[in-house]
């Protein structure tokens, strides 16, 4: 990812649900809190 010359998108998540149809979607990565913040 860092090789990369583009911006890296990253959806905000806050619980697994969200991080799955992240993953389904296509994205490489996702942004959780510790607290749900």
């Amino acid at each position: 990812m860092l090789k990369v010359n583009k911006p890296l998108v990253i959806p905000g998540v806050y619980d697994a649900i969200g991080a799955k149809i992240a993953e389904k979607v296509g994205f490489q990565a996702m942004f959780q809190t510790g607290y749900g913040t």
